[in-house]
């Protein structure tokens, strides 16, 4: 009956709520240039406090809601958005360094939006600082990419239309006619909520066919199946994306048909530049002579074997001195993704004392098949493992690094390799380590992989037998080296249960027992590498640490190899370009080890290098969730059942709480209001304490009407002062002058509040009929 008491009142909160929106995302694109997210969200916090703070001093004095902002108030506006072009050259001039003037004109128009939402009580301001709000979180979408920014840009779209909404209504005219037909009906707010619990729910547990069928029907995905032209991601990206047409120097992500024909570094050139070169055996060999006819000359170098037999040593000389870090143009790979992590690029099985060997060519029981029809997309099947969970993607750009292997971390699950979607140019190294058939990968190639994550927790729960039948004997064999690896490894693991505990223990002892120090290489001729390195040195590369850990573990009967490939270093994360530049520095030997299933899962020895953090499903998360707390409950059960109790008095004394604190804000907020808002907050907060008695007002019944209904079982005088109540808010909704008497009408506000409390509407005979809140 009453809606319209507030409809005259502006969405202040509304508007307040989207500055600060399009401020945090102006911040995000400003700090995503120089700084980090968490100095943003920090930034953008003092920020609104400031505006908020702003807002309460302003609305101390009473501002006309038709008018625009006074000349003082312009002058402020144009002082603090101009400030940043003013402080930041004075700032390099005093200081040093640079900036970019897109930073200035975006914290500039930041500081206008705040301003502006700090003088929202005005209309114009209030327009204003929406529409500035609205142009940050366009920029920011558009600088940048993340959950963070996608949660925002989605509360700003809620938010813009519930503030469109109130702007609408705050503008009609208070004799508009209502709607009174009773409640609306549900099924349409029921149908839309459950298409929107089940689609995600679909995606997340569904299988990747659903999941990428789904994530088809998303705006500008592009489709699973075709092309669209203002797709800007997705499987089948648009042609407007931008290639690198004419030349593929740039380090850019986008794919592009343009690659270079150089001369180009391998793994292995990689390898000596990190490690040193390869001690050769001073041997001499006999040979016959032969005829000059009897040689056939070689007019060209012979093709570079790619299969196995290829071998690292661990007799090297030590690595010459370093150049200077180069430009960014001389890394190996481009990565942008989830760092650190481990690309796998070849596999040793065999260690023969001194040097391993590359392992046979073997798919491990997985096979390749392209994922839909036209995708270049191609999918890995194998066996489901449980201790895999979340699903971590990458993107790779090829640059100086000649290489016939994917570049990827393990348990690869589908990639795509430029537009190559076919599955015979593709076979496999060894188990899980695929490479392109016949010929290297071309520098500026984009590679896209998905992966999943091996999760801890999982692996500690497998039963990992001694010697198990699912590996091969090369990969538990090894050769009669210095018996401190197997005194070692028993001492190590201890009263450690058989299983990935131990596993977790030798790798945890090792890392603490030596250094890394790649220039600590065993002397020349010396007997055993292994005794030198663990007892005497105990210093030494990550070679030596991933030969110590192999052999350890194959000692206690697990099943290992070592594996080279290329670290993803955070540390050289470029926060301007989004990426992390690999270079022939980041070379890097690791250990993975065999489990039940046959997957190969990696184990980081080496002191100074990390695995990528464990990434949980949706699903797995909530089993942990319900597990800790479980675990928690069962430990603090006495605290838990205090906790019982006192939610229980809680819910019995639920009425007196809820009216004690509506008291409380209803005192803390009457000062800051004028006489007419106060009655109307008078008003409302009787009608909750009414409603929670069983007293309230039916539907459809005017408020002059409920308190005659109060005047059989209330006293005179509370009756008396109710009803002056009713017509000061009738007045005040619906007069368009100031209210009368101001003061007299707080003082009967006052006398309200304290005579028609919570106790006294109990104490009359309640109502057995439906309620509902006054001015609601």
């Amino acid at each position: 009956m009453f809606a319209e008491i507030d409809r005259g009142r502006p969405p202040l909160g509304l508007t307040l709520a989207l500055a600060a929106l399009g401020a945090a995302s102006v911040e995000l694109a400003v700090c995503g240039m120089t700084q980090t997210t968490t100095l943003a969200l920090v930034r953008v916090g003092v920020l609104v406090a400031a505006m908020l703070t702003a807002f309460v001093l302003l609305g101390r004095r009473r501002v006309e809601r038709g008018g625009v902002p006074t000349r003082r108030e312009s002058i402020v506006l144009v002082a603090i958005a101009v400030l940043p072009l003013l402080w930041h050259p004075a700032r390099v001039a005093v200081f040093g360094g640079g900036v970019m003037p897109e930073t200035m004109l975006l914290e500039g128009l930041r500081n206008l939006g705040l301003g502006l939402a700090a003088l929202s009580r005005r209309r114009l301001a209030r327009r204003l600082a929406a529409v500035v709000a609205l142009f940050g979180v366009v920029v920011g979408s558009s600088l940048v990419e993340g959950p963070t920014m996608t949660a925002m840009a989605g509360a700003f779209a809620v938010l813009g239309a519930a503030w469109l909404l109130a702007g609408y209504w705050s503008g009609l005219p208070a004799w508009a006619s209502t709607s009174t037909g009773g409640r609306p009906s549900l099924t349409g707010a029921t149908t839309a909520l459950a298409v929107a619990a089940v689609v995600p729910a679909l995606a997340l547990i569904g299988p990747s066919t659903a999941a990428s069928a789904l994530l088809g029907l998303v705006p500008t995905s592009g489709g699973s199946d075709w092309s669209a032209p203002e797709a800007r991601s997705g499987v089948g990206d648009g042609p407007n994306e931008v290639d690198a047409r004419d030349s593929a120097d740039s380090v850019g992500f986008s794919q592009s048909e343009v690659y270079l024909e150089t001369d180009q570094p391998s793994l292995y050139d990689a390898f000596n530049d990190t490690f040193g070169e390869p001690i050769k055996k001073k041997a001499q060999e006999k040979a016959i002579a032969m005829a000059p006819t009897e040689i056939q000359r070689r007019r060209e170098h012979p093709h570079e074997d790619h299969r196995a037999g290829r071998e690292f040593s661990t007799h090297r000389k030590p690595p010459g001195p370093r150049d200077p870090p180069g430009a960014e143009a001389d890394a190996l790979l481009y990565v942008r993704g989830r760092a650190p992590a481990h690309l796998r690029l070849v596999a040793y099985d065999t260690f023969d004392g001194e040097s391993w060997v590359e392992g046979q060519s073997s798919s491990g029981g997985a096979t390749l098949r392209t994922e839909v029809r036209e995708s270049p997309w191609l999918v890995i099947e194998a066996l489901d493992h449980p201790f895999l969970s979340g699903r971590v993607t990458h993107r790779i750009k090829v640059g100086r690094l000649e290489t016939a292997s994917i570049p990827s971390p393990a348990h690869l699950k589908r990639f795509r390799v430029g537009s190559v979607n076919r599955v015979d140019f593709y076979e496999w190294s060894q188990p899980g380590v695929l490479r392109m058939s016949g010929r290297t990968i071309p520098p500026g190639t984009v590679i896209d992989t998905e992966v999943r994550s091996p999760i801890p927790e999982s692996l500690r729960r497998l039963t990992i037998p001694e010697r198990p039948s699912y590996a091969f004997a090369r990969h538990c064999e090894s050769p009669p080296v210095s018996g401190l690896l197997d005194r070692l490894a028993a001492e190590w693991t201890a009263g450690v249960p058989r299983g990935w505990g131990q596993v977790e223990a030798v790798v945890a002892r090792l890392r603490g027992h030596c250094e890394h120090d790649r220039s600590a290489t065993p002397p020349e001729g010396c007997p055993d590498v292994m005794a030198h390195f663990l007892g005497r040195a105990r210093r030494g590369p990550d070679y030596l640490f991933a030969t110590a850990a192999a052999l350890m573990l194959r000692s206690l009967g697990y099943p290992t190899r070592v594996v080279g490939g290329l670290y993803v270093d955070p540390r050289r994360y470029d926060t301007h370009a989004r990426h992390v530049a690999v270079t022939s520095d980041d070379a890097h030997l690791w250990v993975e080890v065999q489990v039940p299933g046959g997957e190969w899962v990696a184990v980081e020895p080496t002191p100074g290098f990390e695995l990528m953090a464990p990434a949980y499903s949706p699903l797995d998360l909530l089993r942990a969730g319900l597990a800790s707390a479980a675990w928690w409950a069962g430990r603090n059960v006495a605290v838990l059942a205090m906790l019982a109790i006192g939610l229980g008095l809680l819910a019995w004394c639920r009425h007196q709480v809820l009216d004690r604190c509506w008291t409380i804000a209803w005192r803390l907020s009457t000062p800051a209001r004028g006489p007419s808002r106060v009655v109307l907050a008078t008003l409302r907060l009787v009608e909750r304490r009414a409603s929670w008695a069983g007293r309230g007002r039916t539907t459809g019944q005017t408020p002059s009407r409920w308190c005659d209904a109060l005047v059989a079982s209330a006293p005179t005088e509370l009756v008396n002062d109710l009803r002056e109540l009713i017509r000061l808010a009738q007045w005040s909704a619906y007069a368009p002058g100031p209210l009368p008497g101001g003061v007299e009408s707080l003082v009967i506000c006052r006398r309200v509040v304290r005579g028609w409390t919570l106790r006294t509407f109990r104490a009359m005979t309640p109502h057995a009929h439906p309620t509902r809140e006054f001015a609601s």
